[in-house]
């Protein structure tokens, strides 16, 4: 069986770049648009949903012979890829160039109050809403593209769905309603490929339902996203929330040092070695003197002077007992005639 002929005459599109629209796309634009379909209708706005934003361009267009979709596609973007594309402004044309099929009117004369009208001469409203595909249409082109939702088509479903089936808005009642219109009513068109029956009852379901859509994996990505959350303010706050009270002796000196400054710890280090190095000084010091001042009396006995008055860290057990580790000092021959 051969595709139907989705081909349409009326067509919405937006353009929205990175930046702000170029005044020579604009330009470009509306003399392609004017020169190619029977009539136009372009503006450029200045507002989005939540305020101001980067100026953009929203365009109907009524073609007098039914165009295909990707045709209508192609055609803008060759113009607007001169003008905005990704190495010209960080454009991406998946997300800047939005055109579909069009389904409903909306008049955007009046939606801003400071939209720029581009072109809007001789646009007849009435000739182009005559020429908007028919609801059978509209549902198979909703089956291709089932993201689509703003259309009048979901709310016509939406009413004779709760007229066929009541107060069961079951997926199956959905199933059901479809059935008694394609093969019952006979007023709109067999949807046969299975997936694409599937997606229409997927669109037909949420729509009415009010439902998000969500694949499988949606959980377990929002959780991952909140333990990064969570992981993340632990890191930040972890520095400051050592608070816990410790138990022994060997806690309360790790906690010390993990309050402690960098700095604080090498003056801590610093000062013990350097009176470990006073208290070696003076031992040295003391030694030295004890020699030098040795004298013999004239019956050879030798005077030893008194030590000096060292404080008690001058005195430890390495200037007694730990011998080895003195330094070797030249002998001293004592001269008597300088007593």
């Amino acid at each position: 069986m051969s595709k139907p002929d989705l081909s349409q005459k009326c067509y919405f599109t937006t353009i929205r770049p990175k930046t702000n629209i170029k005044q020579e796309c604009v330009d470009h634009i509306k003399n392609a648009m004017m020169s190619a379909t029977k009539q136009c209708y372009i503006v450029v706005e200045y507002q989005g949903k939540s305020g101001p934003c980067t100026n953009h361009l929203h365009m109907y267009l009524h073609y007098a012979k039914p165009i295909q979709l990707e045709t209508v596609k192609k055609n803008i973007k060759t113009i607007v890829d001169k003008y905005h594309n990704y190495e010209k402004d960080g454009s991406v044309f998946k997300s800047m160039l939005k055109t579909n099929s069009c389904y409903v009117y909306k008049d955007y004369l009046n939606k801003y109050d400071d939209t720029d009208i581009v072109h809007a001469d001789g646009f007849n409203v009435d000739m182009f809403r005559e020429d908007l595909p028919d609801e059978a249409t509209q549902a198979l082109l909703q089956a291709i593209v089932p993201s689509i939702t703003l259309s009048a088509v979901w709310a016509n479903h939406e009413e004779q769905w709760h007229e066929f089936a009541g107060n069961d808005l079951s997926v199956d009642s959905c199933h059901r309603y479809l059935a008694n219109r394609f093969y019952i009513a006979k007023d709109l068109d067999p949807v046969l490929d299975p997936r694409k029956l599937q997606q229409l009852i997927a669109v037909i379901f949420r729509h009415d339902h009010g439902i998000l859509v969500r694949n499988r994996g949606w959980d377990k990505w929002a959780e991952d996203l909140q333990q990064e959350l969570e992981d993340n303010t632990y890191h930040n706050n972890s520095p400051s929330q050592h608070k816990e009270k410790p138990d022994n002796t060997q806690a309360t000196s790790t906690a010390q040092y993990t309050h402690s400054t960098p700095a604080e710890i090498l003056q801590q280090a610093n000062g013990g070695r350097e009176e470990e190095a006073r208290a070696t000084t003076l031992c040295m010091a003391w030694h030295a003197q004890q020699e030098t001042s040795s004298c013999l009396t004239p019956a050879g006995e030798v005077i030893q002077p008194q030590p000096p008055t060292l404080p008690p860290e001058a005195w430890p057990s390495e200037c007694n007992t730990n011998k080895a580790k003195q330094p070797k000092r030249d002998k001293v021959f004592l001269n008597t005639t300088h007593c």
